[in-house]
């Protein structure tokens, strides 16, 4: 943060004049309103935390005309104020955004001040957001790339289940739930008598 309003406005030549200050009681808060060629600026002041993102834009609606825009530290604008550079647009330009992480050396207290070099009245449209820190482009490309590898996973395990080929069902051996037991192997009887050799007559009884 460097240069303060009063070297702005040196150097811009400006005329001594009564400066509109207004409040951002709302959010997102936006309006339209005109800039008059004898005002030094139009100052809009808001509150953010550390760790918000203020971000701003404002369009040019007047044809031909241009604007500046000075994010300030602190309400209350005057001459003396410090404004961020790398966060402002010295140049009179058609339209400017820009998204400012507060940090918490910052304070609380801010302030968007639209000054322009145009010699003629300039109507612009302010828009001002304040929010929390979205997730980094990094983390959210892993976070849908992990649901969408979640979601090919199930959606591949369901594919294979299904062309997977079914065997038919092995039938039971026995109709119904329940099989009877296999009936009891007989004892072995040795015979009365050893066998005879073939041709040879049998035995007289004792």
């Amino acid at each position: 943060m460097s240069l303060c309003l009063a070297a702005l406005l040196v150097a811009l030549l400006a005329p001594p004049a009564a400066a509109s200050d207004y409040v951002v009681n709302a959010n997102p808060y936006n309006v339209t309103n005109t800039l008059s060629e004898t005002a030094l600026w139009d100052a809009y002041e808001l509150t953010a935390g550390n760790g918000q993102q203020v971000t701003y834009t404002f369009t040019v609606t007047t044809p031909g005309a241009c604007a500046m825009l000075l994010f300030v530290q602190g309400h209350t604008v005057t001459t003396e104020s410090q404004f961020y550079v790398a966060y402002s647009q010295e140049s009179c330009v058609s339209s400017f955004t820009k998204t400012f992480p507060v940090a918490s050396s910052d304070g609380t207290e801010f302030s968007i001040a639209i000054l322009t070099t145009y010699s003629g009245p300039v109507t612009y449209n302010l828009n001002v957001n304040v929010a929390a820190p979205g997730l980094p482009p990094i983390v959210i490309w892993i976070v849908v790339g992990a649901l969408a590898g979640a979601t090919i996973g199930a959606v591949g395990y369901m594919i294979r289940k299904r062309r997977r080929p079914s065997m038919p069902p092995t039938p039971p051996p026995y109709p119904g739930t329940w099989a009877p037991p296999a009936p009891p192997t007989p004892p072995q009887v040795p015979p009365e008598s050893p066998p005879m050799p073939p041709g040879q007559p049998p035995l007289p009884p004792p």
